[in-house]
């Protein structure tokens, strides 16, 4: 075999095989597949050139350089594509320009096999000299301006990326670059200019030169992630070829000793079966040898990340020292990732260190750290920064992988990883770990800053109660005693108030009754008005007084026997002149029999007041206000219904709370207190009676009481009441 054919078969091999490795990593990604593509043709040219080199007749080299043409075809758009989609595969070509080049191509590799690119081939002194056709011109132009619009690519590229892109394409655009040159200048310029044809037979190594810088690349600059799929597949080629040197030593072995034994054909089957048995058998043990050699070969940092995920998920679960899980961790991630250094830093809540740990060849700590806020990403990497300044940072802190502790409240803490050992990168499987890693870590330390404040607390809660607890008593007796004096008040005023109110009625009443001289019907209209008002002024000043009297514990409900229908027709007369004035109409009929009652009159005159006359100013002009008191069979009743603003159904469950008013009851009538349900809802309760209340808002609302008889009826009636039932 000539070295021409040797180099040629070894660099169509590897050629095959990375194309093949490349492909299956993502088979779907236009980077992959055009990167498979280019390789494999590639790798086509040494075969077809080889056999045209050893061709022995002019008609079997011309043959044979058609092929040379098809595999050459392809290579520089394959490769100019391969480039503009480097290194995301985001770059989007347009239809009509990738239609373009592939009929160009097209009808390059036509013109090729009809004879148009390459004319003739002649054998001269045993090396073939080929001779262009009219349509070289067409396959020269398409190969020189796909590849150099694809090394202008590379070095702008080049000259634009930092970190680990620009390792990435140094070795693409050196290994690529420098064999199309030199396939340029030993296939074309050389034999066509200087009639020389000896450093054709080398094409072949300067093409195996630029699979191996783009192989290196991959495994080195993690570039496309398949040593993975490399280390596989070398453990499955070396356990078969394994298998057939023992199964081939094996059978020809017995083979011989089958030649001379005189057995039956029965006899060789069996043996030949089991012969197939213990194959299978070893084929297991070879795979694990083999699995164990090349993962050593090509992962001799290599370690499990479930196993490093459950140690550290094992201890976070049971540790809550800030320094402990600090050290650990450090610790940890030195022995996975066999780093020159780690250093562990944990912020307070204000963003300066609370703790600052070191482990190996870490960074000095009067460097400072870049603000790890204004990051989109947790994770950092020296080698994909683009930014100079940042890969400058990075380099003065000798960080090659950083990430933040970030909860939901804050960055609590941050971690820096130095330069592996080896000196390679961080892999895909590295920097997966670290993000997995980097949640439980932020969620720990957050756990264990919080022990450690509650830590903290605990010492000093017990004086702090204490002091509080003292301070909490002084205040305590300052609020009694103003709160008495309060009550005091009120009491005092509430009395002070009545004397005149009361003067003041009796004089209107007196004048309203001609006592001093006629009065004209505008007057009484006047004076009633005068009255009305004193009255309610009575009932608020009431409702004040009982206020106090029920946080004091002073509210007593004093039961006389009263006349029920007679006080509500009082009330209704008192009314009807301010209803008239809003335009409304109280209807009221009132009862003819109707039981006497023992009820506190004072203030059950004041609830039926106050349910007429909220009745009277919340309703609309024209409106008609219903009262109605009912004798039942076992408990007496009385309703005031209206067709007024009625009560939100979101408000309605506060309604009889102290001082509260519905939002709507607000606006139709600034000046009201919020005591009148208050006090009404205490007055009925007190009695052993109920409130009786419903409403709709913009409709209407009713308010009453309702007293079982049992509760209201003179003891007199109920012992005759109950003879009767006896």
């Amino acid at each position: 075999m000539s070295l021409s054919l040797f180099i040629s078969i070894i660099s169509a091999l590897f050629s095959v095989v990375l194309a093949l490795f490349v492909y299956l990593r993502n088979s779907s990604r236009p980077l992959n597949i055009y990167l498979t593509l280019l390789i494999f043709f590639l790798g086509l040219y040494p075969i077809f050139n080889a056999l045209t080199l050893s061709a022995s007749t002019s008609e079997e080299a011309l043959f044979w350089s058609k092929f040379i043409i098809f595999s050459s075809v392809p290579a520089g758009p394959l490769f100019y594509f391969f480039v503009k989609v480097f290194p995301n595969g985001s770059f989007v070509f347009s239809r009509r320009k990738q239609g373009f080049i592939l009929v160009w191509v097209l009808m390059n590799m036509l013109l090729g096999f009809s004879g148009l690119i390459f004319a003739n081939v002649e054998i001269i002194d045993s090396a073939p000299s080929i001779q262009p056709g009219p349509a070289i011109p067409s396959f020269a132009v398409l190969q020189f301006v796909t590849i150099v619009a694809a090394i202008y690519n590379l070095v702008k590229k080049f000259r634009s990326s930092r970190g680990l892109l620009k390792l990435q394409l140094r070795y693409i655009t050196f290994g690529i670059s420098i064999s199309f040159g030199l396939m340029l200048l030993s296939t074309v310029i050389i034999p066509q200019v200087f009639q020389f044809n000896s450093f054709i037979s080398l094409s072949p190594l300067f093409l195996l030169s630029a699979s191996a810088s783009v192989a290196y690349s991959i495994l080195r600059y993690r570039l496309l992630e398949i040593r993975a799929v490399i280390a596989r597949s070398f453990a499955y080629a070396l356990s078969l070829g394994s298998i057939g040197a023992i199964g081939g030593v094996i059978a020809f072995g017995i083979l011989g000793r089958i030649e001379e034994a005189d057995i039956s054909n029965l006899q060789r089957s069996l043996l030949f079966v089991a012969l197939s048995f213990v194959n299978v058998f070893v084929f297991l043990p070879l795979k694990s040898f083999f699995d164990k050699v090349t993962s050593r070969i090509f992962f001799k940092d290599a370690y499990d990340s479930q196993e490093v995920i459950d140690d550290l998920s094992a201890f976070l679960a049971t540790e809550n020292s800030i320094s402990e899980i600090m050290q650990y961790t450090s610790q940890m991630l030195s022995a996975t990732f066999k780093v020159e250094g780690v250093r562990f830093v944990v912020f307070d809540k204000e963003g300066t260190v609370l703790k600052d740990m070191e482990v190996g060849d870490s960074p000095p700590r009067q460097i400072a750290m870049p603000k790890l806020e204004k990051f989109s990403k947790s994770l950092l990497v020296r080698d994909d920064f683009q930014d100079a300044h940042m890969q400058s940072t990075f380099e003065r802190l000798g960080v090659e992988v950083m990430f933040r502790l970030e909860t939901v409240e804050r960055v609590v803490g941050a971690v820096m990883l130095g330069q592996k050992q080896n000196g390679s990168a961080f892999s895909k499987q590295d920097l997966n770990l670290l993000s997995i890693a980097e949640k439980e870590l932020a969620i720990a330390v957050q756990n264990s800053i919080y022990f450690v404040e509650v830590q903290a607390f605990n010492e000093t809660l017990q004086e702090k109660v204490e002091s509080a607890t003292r301070k909490l008593k002084r205040s305590n007796a300052k609020l009694k005693a103003l709160d008495e004096a309060k009550d005091e008040f009120i009491s005092m005023a509430s009395h002070q108030l009545r004397t005149p109110l009361t003067s003041i009625k009796g004089y209107i009443s007196m004048v309203v009754d001609g006592d001093v001289g006629k009065v004209n019907d505008k007057q009484v209209e006047l004076l009633n008005e005068a009255f009305a008002s004193s009255q309610r002024m009575v009932y608020l000043i009431a409702d004040l007084l009982n206020v106090s009297r029920l946080r004091t514990g002073k509210f007593v409900i004093n039961r006389t026997l009263m006349n029920l229908p007679d006080a509500v027709q009082s009330e209704v007369d008192s009314l009807k002149e301010t209803a008239k004035a809003r335009k409304m109409k109280l209807v009221y009929k009132k009862p003819q029999n109707f039981p006497v009652v023992e009820l506190d009159d004072t203030k059950i005159h004041q609830v039926l007041m106050n349910f007429i006359d909220n009745a009277i100013y919340y309703s609309r002009p024209g409106g008609t206000i219903t009262i109605e008191l009912l004798n039942k069979r076992d408990a007496i009743e009385y309703r005031v219904n209206d067709q007024g603003i009625g009560v939100p159904k979101s408000e309605q469950h506060k309604l009889f709370t102290k001082f509260y008013r519905a939002g709507n009851a607000r606006k139709a009538r600034p000046d009201g207190t919020g005591l009148g349900l208050f006090m009404a809802q205490k007055v009925i309760a007190a009695q052993g009676g109920a409130v009786i209340f419903s409403s709709k808002e913009g409709v209407g609302s009713t308010f009453g009481f309702r007293f079982p008889k049992a509760k209201v009826l003179p003891k007199i009636k109920k012992a005759a009441a109950k003879k009767s039932t006896s």
